[in-house]
């Protein structure tokens, strides 16, 4: 709960009485976040009265306190006025000429002049440090009952604030710098955030930094699979999972990652259903932990700035959270805010989706865009819709063989697809066919299945031999057709797979060596790959 001392101007955190005067205290929000210089200039010109001098902070959403009065702004009404968020542009930058050099310098020395920050920090200070104890023993007793000998220990780094401080928690609990730090880049960060990742690498040179990104080009994927949304969330699987994936491999080939993430509870409704330690997650050779996961977003400030760390320039901004900038899950303020201070990247992605709803024939396309109906778009709409069903026909030969008509040319990377399933023998080639032997995982009867590729018909005949189960055998075969069908390499399978063997940087590749025929990568997604799974949408 977080109290307001009237005498001291400034919020205090879980006490009824402040530690500073002694003053009686009256309670103001459930949370709270400190609001920093650049925000209060914008604020100051939007209310046309300067309080860049003000304790001024933010209980969520359009509404501040002042020097102890409510006030709110409403960015909603002020994002859709063109004229006058170019007036507050033209003004703020008229004040603000070294705007590029603010948000590329240490964050924490740059917003320290605020009085009333270095107040909060005095009067606080027995909180954080009950917290930052209480924390510290989770990390320790956790690392302790973990019995994993090759497990590595990492932070997921985003750049954020919440992984900020995760991050040195970790290393102050280890007393070790050289705690391996991933960044998944999902290519649509933040400039402020690279730039904060820059800093942070300079300032710790002994924390070894891994960075990964996906080779997919988001604005193309866009074209594939539509503008991400709330319900469509099919980048985070491609630019942010797979990312994360591809570095935790780089580890080791047998080992497991401990992962710190800066994941609270109070950040949505889905993740405050969270446990605080997760031994399996999206990726598979992970456990997740969560140190700050119970904290607030103020108890989170205060810890940046007791710690005095450097953060993310974007804070300092006025945005509340620093993922990709074109993000469904934006608010309005962010939005705003985009719109103000990154007006080029704004615009780019502004066109992308007045076009997106041209081709659905949203007859209100810019009523769909600017009031973020698109954030909640799902289903094919606008998208050319592909055929996910299979050209298939029973074989005259054997009641319990299919064949199957390819519309993909294929070749000898079809047989990348099969090896989930077991190892695989050619027992036949020629120019215009070839006969290869599976044996099945799922049974110890030998040779399980045989599949005649016929190159230049495009058609594949498959000849179950011990099968138990046909209906759920022909379920994933048609799972792994249609992956190869509709594979483009977009790197959503990478992060499937427990022991690390999927790659698909220049097309779709097991490593025999790693697979351990699991079946775990070929039903991840509905009927076989992320792509099919969008294309199979009757909406």
């Amino acid at each position: 709960m977080i109290y307001w001392c009237k005498k001291c101007n400034i919020p205090i955190i879980d006490r009824n009485k402040c530690s500073l005067c002694g003053s009686e205290l009256k309670k103001i929000s459930n949370d709270i976040r400190p609001v920093f210089v650049e925000e209060k200039k914008v604020i100051s010109i939007i209310l046309q009265r300067d309080i860049t001098e003000a304790s001024v902070w933010n209980k969520g959403s359009i509404h501040y306190i002042i020097d102890g009065e409510n006030v709110d702004v409403n960015y909603v009404d002020l994002f859709s006025n063109d004229d006058l968020i170019k007036i507050i542009r033209e003004k703020y930058f008229k004040y603000t000429t070294n705007f590029d050099e603010l948000i590329n310098c240490n964050q924490f020395d740059y917003v320290m002049n605020d009085k009333y920050l270095s107040k909060f920090i005095m009067a606080n200070e027995e909180h954080i440090k009950r917290l930052e104890y209480e924390s510290q023993n989770y990390i320790k007793e956790l690392v302790n009952s973990i019995e994993k000998k090759d497990i590595i220990s990492t932070v997921s780094f985003s750049g954020g604030k919440d992984s900020t401080v995760v991050s040195n928690l970790v290393r102050e609990t280890y007393g070790n710098q050289q705690i391996f730090h991933l960044f998944g880049d999902t290519t649509l960060e933040f400039d402020t955030t690279y730039n904060y990742i820059e800093r942070f690498k300079e300032e710790n040179k002994f924390t070894p930094f891994i960075i990964s990104s996906s080779e997919q080009n988001f604005f193309d994927l866009c074209k594939e699979f539509g503008p991400p949304s709330r319900v469509e969330r099919w980048c985070c699987t491609i630019f942010k999972t797979s990312a994360i994936s591809e570095n935790i491999n780089l580890l080791g080939d047998s080992g497991f990652s401990l992962s710190f993430l800066g994941i609270r509870a109070l950040e949505s409704l889905q993740r405050s259903n969270y446990e605080k330690t997760r031994y399996s997650s999206k990726i598979s050779r992970q456990i997740v932990s969560m140190p700050i996961y119970e904290w607030a977003t103020i108890e989170v400030w205060l810890y940046i700035l007791y710690k005095k760390l450097d953060f993310n320039a974007a804070y300092t901004l006025g945005f509340e959270r620093v993922g990709c900038w074109c993000c469904p899950n934006n608010s309005s303020r962010s939005d705003f805010l985009m719109k103000l201070f990154f007006e080029k990247k704004y615009n780019y992605w502004h066109d992308i989706l007045i076009s997106y709803a041209k081709k659905a024939n949203i007859k209100d396309y810019d009523v769909y865009v600017n009031e973020g109906y698109w954030k909640s778009r799902r289903g094919l709409r606008g998208l050319q819709k592909k055929n996910t069903n299979l050209k298939k026909k029973e074989c005259n030969l054997n009641d319990k063989a299919r064949i199957y008509f390819i519309e993909k040319p294929l070749d000898d990377s079809f047989i990348e697809f099969l090896k989930p399933f077991g190892s695989i023998n050619i027992i036949f080639e020629d120019e215009e066919y070839s006969i290869y032997e599976i044996n099945y995982k799922s049974s110890n009867k030998g040779v399980m299945f045989k599949i005649y590729i016929y190159l230049e018909s495009n058609t594949l005949k498959v000849i179950p031999v011990n099968i138990k189960d046909i209906v759920l055998f022909y379920k994933r075969i048609e799972c792994q057709i249609r992956k190869y069908e509709f594979c483009i390499s977009c790197m959503a399978c990478d992060s499937i797979c427990p022991y690390g063997a999927i790659n698909t940087v220049n097309g779709y590749h097991i490593d025999e060596t790693k697979c351990k025929n699991c079946l775990k990568c070929i039903a991840k997604f509905i009927g076989g790959c992320l792509r099919v799974q969008i294309h199979k949408s009757k909406i």
